[in-house]
């Protein structure tokens, strides 16, 4: 899938298996076309990408008041959270070092730099140390 991005002018990302079976079936619909509209998956949508993302800010925040969330949970949100579960399953599941995970991490996130990466994780708490105690008996 080929994306506008605020830092590049074109993107190309691979859409995950999980997700691909989550999709109605997008062939009929032109290259041009968004994923998404204020109507529908798939289609159309001639407005300004500022109506797009006002759009679903103002969809979002009847979820949000819903349940009652706080300012710190926004759409990007759930892309830090995924990081984070991604980052824990990595470590665990395949026994990488954290530098090998960060660096799988960074072509899954397309990040740029690892230090950035590295923020991310920091921020949202997703690289936390193994138990410490022994060192301390």
């Amino acid at each position: 899938m080929q994306v506008r991005a605020k830092n590049k002018l074109v993107k190309e990302k691979i859409i995950p298996q999980i997700l691909y079976n989550k999709l109605p079936d997008l062939s009929a619909f032109s290259n041009e076309d968004h994923l998404f509209t204020n109507l529908q998956i798939g289609g159309e949508w001639n407005v300004s990408d500022a109506s797009k993302r006002d759009f679903f800010t103002k969809r979002y925040k009847k979820v949000k008041d819903h349940f009652e969330l706080n300012v710190d949970y926004g759409l990007y949100s759930f892309r830090h959270t995924t990081i984070s579960e991604l980052y824990r399953e990595l470590s665990k599941e395949q026994n990488m070092t954290p530098h090998a995970v960060k660096s799988k991490l960074m072509l899954i996130t397309g990040h740029t730099s690892m230090s950035t990466l590295e923020s991310c994780l920091r921020d949202i708490d997703a690289q936390l140390p193994e138990d410490f105690s022994h060192y301390l008996e």
